[in-house]
């Protein structure tokens, strides 16, 4: 008999909405599992968040090909800088280099009194 475990699958936010579609359409679990080729288990519980699954695809505050749903430890400059971005992006006679968007994103954390935000100078790891 061999005793070698299933490797763990990362599963894609694109294939939860998929896994969440297929329940609605009445599918069972087990034949949902076996479709994906994913235990009855890890099913359960997509379906039990899919909530908070779905609400995070459709507010793209994640995106589709991501394994992962983290929550940014500075969420309000995380929007206020996107909502930066779009209205520069609006321009088509202005482009955007990645040091423009760094000091943009300076400024506002130091606006809204982030002192533990790193320059992308002092630390290259978080920029790669």
């Amino acid at each position: 008999m061999d005793n070698q475990s299933k490797k763990r699958k990362i599963i894609d936010i694109n294939t939860k909405i998929m896994i969440i579609n297929k329940s609605k359409e009445g599918k069972s679990t087990t034949s949902i599992a076996k479709e994906f080729g994913l235990s009855n288990s890890t099913v359960s519980t997509i379906l039990n968040n899919k909530e908070k699954i779905k609400e995070n695809y459709q507010s793209r505050s994640v995106q589709p090909e991501s394994k992962r749903i983290r929550k940014s430890k500075f969420e309000d400059l995380d929007e206020a800088l996107d909502l930066w971005f779009n209205d520069a992006k609006s321009y088509p006679n202005i482009s955007l280099s990645g040091y423009d968007i760094q000091q943009q994103a300076l400024k506002y954390a130091s606006m809204l009194g982030y002192k533990e935000i790193i320059k992308p100078s002092q630390k290259k790891s978080l920029w790669k």
